[in-house]
């Protein structure tokens, strides 16, 4: 198997501004050929499952190769994306 070459960045709910994870996502840049993506996610109040899996999925991209950094309540957004067998990766 191939080392992952991406990672995203979950933030909690509560309208947190990713931007300040920023440092984590400068830091793993620096490794040659990693990607890491943050962006805030939709809904960030409520923090749908019904909004963020499918968010994740397609606007992050989250799939078996990606790895997750995450924080508070996007904990529970990824164990219920790897929960399910029908989510990539899951």
């Amino acid at each position: 198997m191939a080392s992952p070459s991406k990672s995203v960045i979950i933030p909690g709910n509560g309208g947190e501004d990713v931007v300040t994870h920023g440092w984590v996502k400068k830091f793993l840049e620096q490794i040659p050929g990693f990607q890491c993506l943050a962006k805030n996610m939709p809904h960030p109040i409520t923090a749908g499952e019904s909004i963020w899996l499918p968010f994740m999925e397609v606007g992050l991209h989250c799939d078996e190769k990606t790895i997750i950094i995450i924080h508070s309540a996007g904990a529970i957004a990824v164990i219920a994306c790897t929960c399910n067998p029908s989510y990539p990766g899951g």
